[in-house]
């Protein structure tokens, strides 16, 4: 289960300058793609915020036979010594590169859980939290998508992101990262060239960057300084069962995780029940109701909250600055991120069925 503690959006300073464009293109079957809009230069550096729901092949698939704490067992498994390099090895930012992901399981409830993979042996994987209680799922072995796979011949060539000898140079693609302390901080990336070849940089290392690994469920941000928009298409899997994202008091930049255009109400963010949910209110000013912000093609924040009528009126998704107007039906475009600003102290997993009904 992917973790955010959101402390590096405090305060939407950033993203209140971001512009947004996507456009999509999604199948039934489980295998497609999805075009992205990087916006260009027009004349000041433009912000894309963007998110890529599109997932790797499967490499391997199995059952557990046992598990405790956070190590799982699959006596069946006899991984060879490549595999189990590959399933341990960590990025440049020493986060995981592989995940696991339950596909089946007594207790539905966890179909689809994504658990990041830290360390392996041939029988036997160690995972990011407790999976204790997966002994006996079924499920499949996935490598991240990476920084470098995702901008593949988009760099550095006409048409492309820019490439340059330093951070100022070239355009930057802003992305959460481990800060070490059990949070996250905004690590800013860049394609740098140089005499040997070129590689993606991190701002504050020397080491490259290009396997960095970039989930399903997140969102990034593309700094572009030329002018020209970038058009990037992002092919890959489609998630098939249920998404599970923990939402902890703050600021969450997080994806719908599927190549589809959603609904406000078609989230199911709102539950009635706000240990499970967003909480509303009849004022999105008060303590204790969240909110939830989507940037809009021109570039605009809109805000959203649950509005619950204090004596008459309709409970329904409502937008700040447009009272007493329905929401609920306001389409969100897919490859494109939201933030949910959790107000009250407390988390929930937020749960989002797959418009692709799994095997």
């Amino acid at each position: 289960m992917k973790k955010l503690i959101p402390t590096a959006l405090a305060s939407l300073a950033l993203l209140q300058v971001i512009s947004v464009q996507a456009q999509t293109t999604a199948h039934t079957d489980p295998v497609g793609f999805i075009n992205l809009t990087i916006k260009g230069a027009n004349p000041d550096p433009a912000f894309t915020a963007l998110s890529v729901p599109m997932i790797s092949p499967v490499l391997y698939s199995g059952q557990f036979d046992g598990g405790a704490g956070f190590v799982l067992t699959d006596s069946s498994a006899n991984w060879t010594a490549d595999q189990i390099n590959a399933f341990k090895a960590r990025d440049g930012n020493n986060d995981a590169t592989h995940y696991l992901e339950v596909t089946n399981h007594t207790d539905n409830t966890k179909v689809g859980l994504i658990v990041k993979i830290f360390d392996a042996t041939s029988t036997t994987l160690t995972a990011q939290v407790d999976v204790s209680d997966l002994d006996g799922a079924s499920y499949t072995i996935r490598k991240y998508q990476t920084l470098g796979g995702l901008f593949k011949d988009k760099v550095g060539v006409a048409g492309g992101l820019k490439a340059g000898s330093g951070a100022n140079d070239a355009d930057r693609v802003y992305k959460l990262g481990p800060d070490g302390a059990g949070g996250v901080e905004w690590f800013t990336y860049y394609y740098e060239t140089g005499r040997s070849g070129g590689a993606w940089k991190r701002i504050g290392s020397s080491d490259p960057m290009d396997d960095v690994a970039i989930a399903h469920d997140e969102g990034l941000i593309v700094r572009r300084i030329e002018a020209g928009d970038v058009e990037l298409t992002v092919p890959g899997g489609v998630k098939s069962n249920t998404a599970h994202k923990e939402i902890l008091p703050g600021f969450n930049f997080v994806s719908v995780s599927y190549p589809v255009n959603k609904t406000l109400s078609e989230l199911g963010l709102y539950t009635g029940d706000s240990t499970s949910g967003v909480a509303g209110g009849s004022d999105v000013s008060a303590d204790g109701v969240d909110r939830v912000y989507y940037l809009n093609d021109e570039g605009s924040f809109d805000m959203f909250y649950y509005f619950i009528p204090a004596r008459s009126g309709t409970e329904s998704w409502q937008k700040f600055g447009v009272p007493s107007v329905n929401q609920n039906d306001f389409e969100l475009k897919a490859g494109r991120p939201i933030v949910v600003n959790r107000r009250v102290n407390s988390s929930f997993e937020w749960t989002l069925i797959s418009p692709i009904a799994s095997n």
